[in-house]
């Protein structure tokens, strides 16, 4: 796989109700802010991209994520040893106080 970007700018009217995303193995840099529209997410497979280093803190929306596959992801800025639902808490606390 070699998807490099993610667009997800339009994800809220293309995908509403989209419960699985997974993105395992490509060549993805970084994970757009608007991930955090994707509301009913449950689960996210971001494994083996390496060159995410950085979690956006509108994952702090995905109230109903409850699997978050973090493999090989290397330098990340969140505690990868943390469950899905600590990581979201945690860049949720992030977001409420970038306000």
């Amino acid at each position: 796989n070699k998807i490099t970007t993610l667009e997800l700018s339009d994800c809220d009217r293309f995908w509403p109700n989209m419960e699985r995303l997974v993105l395992s193995d490509n060549k993805l840099r970084e994970i757009p802010p608007e991930i955090g529209k994707l509301r009913t997410l449950s689960v996210l497979d971001i494994s083996h991209n390496r060159d995410i280093k950085h979690l956006p803190n509108e994952m702090g929306k995905l109230e109903y994520l409850f699997y978050l596959n973090l493999k090989g992801l290397k330098n990340l800025d969140v505690d990868v040893t943390q469950n899905a639902r600590a990581i979201v808490r945690y860049l949720k606390s992030k977001l409420i106080q970038s306000k």
